[in-house]
């Protein structure tokens, strides 16, 4: 970053002033590194993954942890030793079984450094993945690097890994993902209080398709849930459209028994074609798929979007079909292009899980659109994030209520910036949303919140926090502990190498 700026460990955080009644902000200083992870939060800590941007393949970016009470009266930073050398690749990390775990690839020579770091994803061949364990109080290793994953011993090679958390923070699920040429794959699960409880190598028995793993999910009993999808080996292409599309969903329990597998196509039936799933495992142990689905392929116009529950074995037990009425056609009209029976660009983001089987789903209006200087003849993306639509589902899967959440966001180039993310307290939703960009300038943004209470009555939609002149909130991710929730800010920068600067916002929920 630019040397005018205090070291991390030296730099005061301060707070700033909510807007909005109900919420207590608080924001830490500009974190000097170009790029960060943020793992969560561990013993009223927020711990944050420190990294050069980008990680050159001849030259191992350095990694720091960086640990910020919460409210960030507080900060460390410590360099992540052993370093890694020019033979390996950081992974990802997270918080596991009370101690922060970094993931990172290795090989034997660096001339299969390149292999091991393909950009494309699932082409990846990675021989060797470690963990190295640090303690979150003194930031130093804990003990020796531990193997992971060896493919001598698994009899595959890895392409990368996946990790995920249940709501509760007690379980963590790693999944090694497979070269995709193979037809193996790995999962540990952790019990984040006692250790690991198993972890076990399968067989893919997706009718010989080659497939990628694209989420994970794991419940609060250690159940797991990964989806996959089928892709075209370039060694052996076939004709256009000659092999379907297909889905594949795989369910593991915690006591480690062969998957249950489901399989989907693409297309649902008739001349109708189906999006990309959406999966989650509910609270009481149910798994869930959504997809939506069209009149054609690459048809914008949504025809409904099919929700189906499902026993661990993948039992269907009750389906239901969400179909545009017209009091949301009328209220997204002034977002059409075409008048059919549909929703334009209308697309499922987010399933929420709430108390017992209940859930929320939530889809947004995302449209890209590509506009071409007639003199320069430049190409400018314009990206539009709009309206939401929420859908409230109880355990017996009977839809109960609907909301529209009236939202314009169009930006040219700070489309990560915005959409949305869900927060539940509760069955009380919070949709966290920024203002609208004008004029393509990041400037004087609020971060909003629109309150969805369990009890119904109307929504409301207050200002939470008027950001600081330069820097805007990113919605890309949000990490919760309690009733405290983390944001990344960013502020672009022109004349930096990096592009960007970041700091860190907590919103506490009174």
């Amino acid at each position: 970053m630019k040397n005018f700026l205090f070291p991390l460990f030296f730099c005061l955080c301060f707070a700033i002033s909510s807007f909005a009644t109900g919420f207590d902000i608080k924001t830490s200083s500009i974190i000097d590194q170009p790029a960060i992870e943020v793992l969560g939060d561990f013993n009223n800590n927020w711990y944050v993954i420190g990294f050069e941007k980008p990680n050159y393949p001849e030259k191992p970016a350095r990694f720091y942890i960086l640990k910020y009470a919460a409210g960030f009266p507080t900060a460390k930073s410590s360099p992540v030793y052993p370093p890694f050398g020019e033979k390996t690749d950081y992974l990802k990390a997270a918080i596991v079984n009370g101690k922060v775990s970094i993931f990172y690839a290795r090989c034997e020579r660096v001339v299969e450094r390149p292999d091991m770091v393909d950009s494309r994803d699932g082409y990846k061949q990675i021989p060797k993945i470690l963990r190295q364990d640090y303690d979150p109080v003194t930031l130093l290793p804990a003990g020796e690097p531990v193997t992971v994953f060896d493919e001598n011993k698994e009899h595959f090679a890895a392409s990368g890994i996946e990790i995920a958390q249940s709501d509760d923070k007690s379980k963590t699920a790693i999944l090694i993902k497979h070269y995709f040429r193979q037809q193996k794959f790995k999962v540990i699960l952790v019990d984040n209080s006692k250790g690991v409880l198993f972890e076990k190598s399968y067989e893919i028995k997706a009718e010989k398709d080659l497939i990628n793993f694209k989420h994970l999910v794991v419940g609060n009993n250690g159940q797991m849930l990964l989806e996959a999808k089928t892709q075209e080996d370039p060694l052996h292409l076939e004709p256009k459209g000659n092999k379907p599309l297909k889905y594949y969903f795989f369910s593991i329990n915690s006591k480690d028994d062969d998957p249950a597998m489901l399989s989907l196509a693409a297309t649902v039936g008739g001349n109708q074609a189906s999006g990309e799933p959406a999966i989650a495992l509910l609270n009481n142990e149910e798994l869930l798929i959504s997809y939506d689905h069209y009149v054609i392929d690459h048809s914008p116009v949504l025809k409904g979007i099919s929700v189906s529950k499902y026993t661990t074995d993948f039992t269907l037990t009750s389906t239901y079909d969400i179909v545009p009425d017209q009091k949301l056609l009328d209220k997204a009209a002034s977002y059409q292009k075409t008048r059919e029976n549909g929703l334009e660009y209308l697309e499922t983001r987010q399933i929420l899980p709430l108390e017992v089987g209940n859930f929320m789903l939530i889809a947004e209006y995302r449209r890209s659109t590509d506009n071409k200087d007639k003199v320069t003849s430049a190409v400018t993306t314009v990206l539009d994030r709009h309206y939401l639509a929420a859908f409230r589902f109880d355990e017996q899967l009977n839809l109960k209520g609907s909301d529209f959440i009236d939202k314009k966001q169009t930006t040219q180039k700070l489309g990560y910036a915005f959409s949305f993310q869900a927060y539940h307290k509760g069955g009380d939703v919070y949709l966290l949303h920024n203002e609208d960009c004008e004029s393509d300038d990041e400037h004087g943004l609020y971060l909003l919140n629109t309150l969805l209470p369990a009890i119904g009555g109307g929504q409301t939609t207050q200002k939470i926090v008027h950001t600081s002149e330069d820097f805007f909130v990113s919605l890309a991710h949000i990490y919760t502990a309690g009733n405290r929730i983390l944001f990344t800010e960013e502020k672009v920068v022109d004349f930096s190498a990096e592009g960007s600067e970041l700091k860190l916002l907590e919103v506490k929920l009174k």
